[in-house]
């Protein structure tokens, strides 16, 4: 997808419950453009990488504004726009 996000599907993101990160990160995926990249690793990482492109710097945003999903899963960012989230398998 190569639109930017709407503020609904930013939102949406936001208000996400931490208690369904494999259903967030599946929805995040759908609404990627393809600028970036998503990669999941089998170890459960799920690296976002923006591309620089600013609708998924916008969904990376919205994701840091959900302090819940972020608190629990975030695991490190770096310069450039790569984020890495760990999300079990078998969560929760």
């Amino acid at each position: 997808m190569d639109e930017y996000p709407t503020e609904e599907v930013l939102e949406k993101i936001r208000r996400w419950s931490a208690s369904d990160p494999i259903g967030l990160f599946n929805f995040i995926e759908e609404q990627w453009s393809n600028y970036g990249k998503i990669n999941r690793l089998e170890s459960g990482v799920i690296q976002l990488v923006t591309g620089g492109w600013s609708g998924n710097e916008d969904i990376v945003s919205a994701l840091n504004d959900n302090q819940t999903v972020w608190s629990m899963f975030w695991k490190v960012s770096w310069r450039g726009g790569l984020h890495e989230f760990h999300v079990p398998e078998s969560f929760p």
